[in-house]
């Protein structure tokens, strides 16, 4: 995937990357230099809409543990649900 995407947790989001630790001593780095991101989301042939979450260390530009994430569109919110065990070609 090329895209940037964007900060969900960790780095100098207001919300936390609880792993960053355990994400630092698995892959190496500091726990500061890893960040949760999402990507823009795009729609499955059948309709149905995903975005991709990855874990990313802003120094290196090591990116692990890519999932896809469903995402539910509700009466008046989105939100999402479990990750799909789907291969990433």
């Amino acid at each position: 995937m090329s895209e940037a995407g964007e900060i969900i947790a960790g780095g100098t989001h207001q919300t936390p990357l609880r792993k960053a630790g355990d994400l630092a001593k698995e892959y190496g780095g500091d726990p500061s230099d890893w960040v949760k991101k999402r990507s823009t989301s795009y729609t499955g042939e059948d309709g149905t809409q995903f975005e991709t979450h990855w874990e990313e260390n802003l120094k290196t530009g090591q990116r692990v543990n890519m999932k896809s994430t469903e995402i539910k569109k509700s009466f008046n919110s989105i939100s999402r649900r479990k990750p799909v065990k789907t291969p990433l070609w």
